[in-house]
């Protein structure tokens, strides 16, 4: 019951941090490649924060069940999740972007904003959760 408890602790703990880590590493992301991301769209009703906070808990989830599921410990846990998260979150979806933007329509300081802002939410997170679940 103690473990259970621990656990589901760990995992809201996880879940709020990677929404101030997403935040934070766009706000750096925007400030090192000016764009409109960041821009209030005046979301009256701020359905945004709940989305990103349940998006936040099933990532965190799945990052959960990879480390408590891994071999690996330390600096090496780290860079996998690392890895994991950024490469399939941001590196993937971006490429993407940048292949289909004749489409798309989006500017390279937004696509740079992006692709920064997740490699700093990962490296945060991944430090995060592998300090938090005692895997260091």
């Amino acid at each position: 019951m103690k473990t259970a408890m621990k656990k589901s602790l760990i995992w809201l703990a996880l879940s709020l941090l990677m929404s101030i880590f997403w935040i934070v590493g766009l706000m750096i992301g925007n400030a090192l490649f000016p764009s409109t991301l960041m821009e209030s769209s005046g979301d009256a009703n701020r359905s945004g924060d709940f989305f990103l906070l349940i998006t936040s808990a099933l990532n965190a989830f799945a990052v959960l069940y990879f480390i408590y599921n891994s071999r690996r410990y330390g600096w090496k846990l780290v860079g996998s999740i690392f890895l994991v998260l950024f490469g399939i979150q941001f590196f993937m979806s971006q490429i993407e972007t940048v292949w289909f933007n004749d489409s798309l329509k989006m500017e390279p300081n937004l696509i740079m904003t992006i692709v920064v802002g997740g490699a700093i939410m990962a490296f945060l997170f991944a430090i995060a959760a592998t300090m938090l679940t005692g895997r260091f």
